[in-house]
């Protein structure tokens, strides 16, 4: 039995125990391992792995560990909302109806990267900001092997010519020359570089190589960049400490304190009584997608025990994890938005609609659709309906036969 799939550049893979064996070499010849499969270029005509662009190459990884024919080493990997370890294989999860279907088309999972537009990057922390402009060109997977090389040997390496040809990088601050551009890399303090490191993995690793883990004890969904091994970045294999609050963010107290004065005005304005406030130190809810929330809105529940009123949630954590991820941010403002929007669902659920919360439920569907592609999609939907109807008759196939036999009396009465 034989797959095949579809590679960003519009390369295709057929994956089938009579195809010839692939040829690695290099820094991740065993995710190939003995993998046998046909490749067809872009434009039909049969290549081989050397000559795949490197994305190409680097997502056909992605897919043989999933598929269960490269191993997926068990790596952690920290809860965003909870802090809890994890341990996962990174690839399991990830969704690869897209590349069965030929659906990788999404204007930004896969957006191709554009090589003819140098990239200014800055570092503006350190004594004075930093800018630097690259330029990278596109690389096949062959053309690695220098790099590869000095990554396997694992010992310090600086960077030359040789280095700085395999990455593919064309222009440094308008230098063409190799040593050039090699002498100003080993010059670089590490932060700067780290952000040229970041550019690059963008160039080749597209932003569909991802996959979502859920926490088993608070549903948050963690996403992973695949495959976790990469030629640049150090291998995954032990949790940095959690930091919490991030430097510069507001402690819970005096988040606390900068809430209820926004909610207060918030309140006012909206002429809203009677709906507690609770700020929550600890993990956030989750919306149907596993994204941990800034707050929520419970409606009242006069069933529950104990019946409760309407209530508006605020989760300091997913506040600060938007500071330690994105960079500082205006808490007072980004408090004040969350209050109002959490109360805007309560006034709609006095109106008996509520629109914002469809729209909310509809732009997860859409983002779910786009991760798993829209014909798996379909083939869910249709799988789920299957099972159900299947279910039903195996909880009311007794009904069905009594039904059946009464029908039929009936009509040897009629006779």
């Amino acid at each position: 039995m034989s797959e095949r799939f579809h590679l960003p550049s519009g390369a295709r893979v057929e994956l089938a125990g009579d195809a010839p064996v692939l040829e690695a070499k290099g820094l991740f010849a065993s995710d190939f391992g003995a993998t046998r499969a046909r490749l067809w270029s872009a434009a039909g005509a049969v290549t081989t792995l050397a000559e795949l662009p490197l994305a190409d190459a680097n997502s056909l990884r992605v897919l043989l560990r999933q598929r269960g024919l490269a191993a997926d080493r068990v790596v952690p990997l920290r809860c965003r909302n909870c802090y809890a370890a994890l341990r996962v294989a990174p690839c399991s999860t990830f969704e690869i109806g897209p590349y069965r279907d030929d659906e990788l088309d999404d204007p930004d999972l896969d957006a191709p990267f554009r090589f003819d537009e140098p990239i200014d990057i800055e570092r503006a922390a350190g004594p004075e900001p930093a800018r630097v402009r690259l330029r990278l060109e596109a690389l096949r997977f062959g053309q690695l092997e220098p790099l590869h090389e000095r990554v396997l040997a694992r010992s310090a390496w600086s960077f030359d010519a040789k280095v700085v040809g395999a990455l593919g990088i064309a222009e440094l601050d308008g230098e063409t020359a190799p040593e050039a551009i090699a002498g100003r890399l080993n010059e670089m303090d590490d932060e700067l570089l780290d952000a040229i490191v970041g550019v690059w993995e963008d160039a080749h690793y597209p932003p569909r190589l991802e996959a979502p883990h859920a926490c088993a004890e608070c549903e948050a969904v963690t996403w992973m960049p695949l495959p976790p091994e990469r030629e640049l970045s150090e291998p995954l294999d032990e949790l940095a400490p959690v930091i919490d609050p991030p430097p510069g963010m507001l402690d819970f107290d005096e988040f606390e304190q900068v809430l209820r004065e926004v909610a207060a005005s918030t309140y006012a304005k909206l002429r809203v009584r009677a709906v507690s406030l609770e700020v929550v130190d600890g993990p956030a809810e989750c919306d149907d997608g596993g994204e941990p929330l800034l707050g929520c809105y419970r409606p009242p529940d006069p069933d529950a025990l104990p019946p409760h009123g309407p209530e508006v949630r605020v989760f300091y954590r997913t506040f600060a994890a938007m500071w330690r991820d994105d960079g500082a941010y205006d808490v007072r403002e980004e408090a004040r938005v969350t209050v109002e929007h959490e109360l805007e669902h309560h006034l709609a659920f006095l109106a008996g609609v509520d629109p914002v919360d469809d729209d909310e439920r509809a732009a997860i569907g859409e983002e779910h659709a786009r991760r798993v592609g829209r014909r798996e999609v379909t083939r869910r939907a249709a799988r789920e309906v299957r099972r159900e109807a299947t279910g039903f008759f195996a909880r009311t196939w007794y009904v069905w036969v009594l039904a059946a036999l009464a029908t039929a009396l009936t009509l040897l009465a009629e006779r």
